[in-house]
C-alpha cells in the first residue's frame, strides 16, 4: 500500500496484469492516469494445462478469481490495453472496453536478416527461449526432436532459460537418448548475446499452452529465423499460418516434428516465411509500443 502512496503525484502509472494487488491503484491513485495492461491470462493457463487434474484446475481458478474480479473493478476509470484481441474479447464480457496491441521491446539493434541463409539438412539447429515451466510445452519440443532424428539424426536443440521444470526436461532428454543433442544454455541476460544465439539457429520452436502476446516470438522473427509455434494468444490474429509463421498443434510432438521437417526439406519455404516475418515485425518496436501506451488521445 505504501508503494502506491509513493506514486501519488505522477502523471501516469503503468500496471501489468496479473501483477498481484495491482488493483489497489484505484484506491490510492484517483487523480493519476492509470494504465492497466493485460499481458496474460492465468485462468486460461490453469484450465488448459494438461498436467493439472480437474480438481487442481478448479482450485487454482477459484483461488485466483477474487484477484481477477478486483482487477475488473480497477479497470473502471483506467485506460486498458491487452496483448491481442483474444484478451480484449474476454474483458468485454466484464464490460471492460480495452484496446488490443502487440507488446514489444524490440529496438533497431535487434533486427538482423541474413538474406542467403541456408539450413544445413545434416545438422539443423532448433531453439527454445523462455521459462522452463510445464505450461510452456518444452517437453513437446524435446519429444519432437526425437522424431525428427529418424530423418535428421544430428539435429540439435538449444534450450535457453531457467525454471522449476529444468530437471524434468534434463531427465526426459536422458530417457530419449538425446543428451548429446540438447544443450541447456541456462538464462542469458545480455541482449546482444541472446541475439547471437537466435541468429546462429534455424528454427525457433514455441509450444506454449497459454500466452498473451509472446515477445520472444517477435525477437526470433526480428533476428531472421523461422518460428514454429502453437496458435497461442495473440499470434493467430497477428501472423498468418505458412506466411509469417507455421503453427503446430498443442501437446502434439508429431505435429511439431512434421512441421520442423517441412521447413528443413523446403529451402524456398524456409526463406519465404522468415523473410515475410522479418518485414512484418519491423512495425513492432518498443518506441511504437510506448507511444501507444502513453498517448493521451
Amino acid at each position: 500500500m505504501q508503494a502506491y502512496r509513493n506514486l501519488v503525484g505522477y502523471d501516469y502509472v503503468y500496471l501489468r496484469y496479473p501483477v498481484p494487488f495491482g488493483w489497489l491503484s484505484k484506491l490510492y491513485l484517483k487523480s493519476t492516469k492509470r494504465i492497466i495492461h493485460f499481458v496474460g491470462d492465468p485462468i486460461d493457463a490453469a484450465i488448459n494445462n494438461p498436467n493439472f487434474s480437474a480438481i487442481k484446475k478448479k482450485a487454482l481458478v477459484s483461488f485466483f478469481m477474487p484477484e481477477h474480479l478486483a482487477y475488473m473493478w480497477a479497470c473502471r476509470g483506467a485506460r486498458v490495453y491487452t496483448n491481442g484481441f483474444h484478451l480484449k474479447n474476454k474483458l468485454s464480457k466484464y464490460g471492460v472496453d480495452a484496446s488490443a496491441l502487440i507488446s514489444s521491446t524490440l529496438n533497431k539493434h535487434d533486427f538482423y536478416f541474413e538474406a542467403h541463409k541456408a539450413i544445413v539438412e545434416e545438422s539443423p539447429k532448433l531453439l527454445y527461449v523462455g521459462y522452463l515451466r510445464k505450461a510452456k510445452g518444452v517437453e513437446t519440443i524435446v519429444k519432437a526432436l526425437k522424431k525428427v532424428h529418424a530423418t535428421y539424426p544430428t539435429a540439435t536443440l538449444t534450450i535457453v532459460g531457467k525454471g522449476e521444470f529444468e530437471t524434468d526436461l534434463i531427465n526426459l532428454t536422458k530417457q530419449l537418448g538425446l543428451s548429446d543433442f540438447v544443450n541447456f544454455a541456462g538464462h542469458v541476460d545480455n541482449r546482444d548475446s541472446l541475439n547471437k544465439i537466435f541468429r546462429s539457429h534455424d528454427i525457433f520452436c514455441f509450444a506454449s499452452l497459454s500466452e498473451g502476446s509472446p515477445r520472444v516470438v517477435l525477437e526470433a522473427m526480428a533476428n531472421g529465423i523461422n518460428v514454429l509455434s502453437t496458435p497461442v494468444g495473440a499470434l493467430p490474429s497477428t501472423f498468418s499460418d505458412y506466411k509469417e509463421i507455421i503453427y503446430a498443434n498443442y501437446n502434439d510432438e508429431v505435429s511439431f516434428a512434421d512441421k520442423i521437417q517441412s521447413l528443413i526439406s523446403d529451402q524456398e519455404l524456409f526463406n519465404a516465411i522468415r523473410f515475410n516475418a522479418f518485414n512484418k515485425v519491423k512495425d513492432y518496436t518498443i518506441e511504437k509500443f510506448l507511444k501507444t501506451i502513453f498517448n493521451d488521445n
